[in-house]
């Protein structure tokens, strides 16, 4: 016959599937679909009369392989899968260790932080009631300690803590920067008030030096930790609105002091006696007479020459009071911080480094102290000089001239 002349008849053919169900693949369920899938095609080769028996046979043996690859594979779980597992699995625990624990670090920094705010601000509060009974007295802080009411003071450090959380929260969800520490700022903030409400009345080098280093270690841990990192980005008008509540505040507080200082009759008459009458003078006469630096109508100019002195007189004009010259006095300085800023921006500061700049000269004791002894002509002298070396770095000659002549 044409069938048995090509090599393997139908009869073989189900020997070789008799002989691979010997071996071991039909002990599945899925290996009765092979045999039906073998007969199926074993009949169809009858039932046709196809005389190619070449075909008929890869046939078969194609099922036969293809399905017992799929038994074994379905049987013998695959390598690739138990590595992928575990690979996800340690992927997970690296991402819990990497952010569980540094978020975990996180809450326990930012909880510490705002308990020592919520402390110094309590007890700034608490120096600030009862100044009248403490800085009557020589001020010691360890005679404070042992006599404030200890759990009043932790009562109002519990309520200012959780009353600092939820400020931090409402900030979080009003301007919706969440990256923005301000726990930070507001330790920074209570530790200075603290340090300068004491430091006021504790007249102490040691303490004074303390907290000298107390400050610094805090900004040092901050700007280590980027706790401030958003002051770096800040843009110049940010910049500049910094240095104007930096000049407010140190004006305000020199005039306030200064004017109650002159009006309980605390203030001298040199020198505050002999600007008042000077002043006088020029806006009568318009020159620089006093009586009281020598026993007759003298000129201020031959003591010193400081033509300045008549700078301010068109506001003393406006306002002829000593008072303005004790109010005017703290503003001429801060002016100098203008020609900083400029200054620092044209040396390639940054909009922060060059605020810093600024505050540190607004509040720099060889500034701000004179201010605290009557009026002198010196207040002049910062702003003058340093908008002349602005005009210098600049290279604008005519500018600089003018201001070095006005210095």
């Amino acid at each position: 016959m044409d069938k048995e002349k090509n090599g393997i008849s139908p009869e073989e053919s189900a020997e070789e599937l008799n002989h691979s169900e010997s071996t071991g693949y039909s002990e599945s369920a899925d290996n009765s679909e092979v045999n039906s899938d073998v007969t199926e095609v074993i009949g169809f080769t009858e039932v046709t009369g196809n005389s190619d028996n070449t075909n008929s046979d890869v046939v078969v043996k194609t099922l036969i392989m293809e399905n017992a690859e799929n038994v074994i594979t379905e049987d013998v779980p695959n390598t690739n899968e138990f590595t992928l597992i575990f690979s996800k699995i340690k992927q997970g625990y690296n991402k819990f260790k990497n952010h569980g624990v540094g978020r975990f670090n996180e809450i326990i920094n930012r909880i510490i932080i705002l308990f020592l705010a919520a402390y110094f601000f309590v007890n700034t509060y608490m120096l600030y009631i009862s100044r009248k009974e403490i800085f009557n007295t020589d001020f010691k802080m360890l005679d404070y300690v042992k006599n404030a009411d200890k759990d009043n003071v932790f009562v109002h450090i519990i309520f200012m803590f959780f009353g600092l959380a939820m400020t931090t929260k409402c900030f979080n969800i009003i301007f919706n920067k969440r990256y923005v520490r301000y726990d930070a700022y507001f330790l920074g903030i209570s530790l200075t008030g603290f340090i300068f409400m004491t430091l006021y009345h504790f007249d102490n080098f040691y303490y004074t030096v303390g907290c000298v280093v107390v400050l610094a270690a805090m900004m040092f841990y901050m700007i280590k930790n980027d706790l401030l990192k958003e002051l770096y980005k800040i843009n110049t008008a940010v910049a500049l609105l910094i240095v104007l509540v930096g000049a407010v505040i140190m004006c305000t507080f020199v005039a306030t002091y200064c004017v109650y200082r002159y009006r309980i009759y605390y203030a001298s008459n040199f020198d505050l006696g002999i600007a008042g009458q000077l002043y006088y003078y020029l806006k009568e006469t318009f020159l620089p007479y006093t009586t009281c630096e020598r026993d007759k109508l003298f000129s201020h100019f031959g003591v010193h020459i400081t033509p300045c002195y008549y700078y301010l007189l068109p506001v003393y004009m406006l306002f002829p009071k000593m008072e303005t010259l004790l109010i005017a006095q703290p503003i001429i300085l801060a002016l100098g911080a203008i020609p900083l800023f400029i200054i620092c921006k044209g040396r390639k500061f940054s909009n922060a480094g060059s605020a810093c700049m600024c505050l540190a000269y607004i509040f720099y004791l060889a500034v701000v102290s004179p201010n605290f002894y009557d009026f002198h002509e010196n207040a002049f002298i910062p702003p003058l000089m340093l908008t002349f070396f602005c005009f210098y770095e600049k290279k604008k000659w005519v500018g600089m001239y003018i201001f070095l002549f006005l210095t």
